[in-house]
């Protein structure tokens, strides 16, 4: 017996088994706005480059 494929959609990021892979990242402490912005800004231009997807989170 099969289980059916099951989905989890996040914004416009979906994670999936048969789904390519994404990444929810980011820093596990917030140390300052601006230390937020500097890693969303560098996480997301990473996974861009590498064409995954990103939830971030902190």
């Amino acid at each position: 017996m099969s289980k059916p494929n099951s989905s989890v959609t996040v914004g416009n990021v979906v994670f999936g088994n048969t789904e390519p892979l994404s990444l929810i990242a980011g820093p596990c402490q917030l140390e300052s706005r601006q230390h937020a912005f500097d890693m969303a800004g560098a996480l997301k231009e990473l996974t861009e480059k590498l064409g995954l997807g990103l939830v971030y989170k902190t």
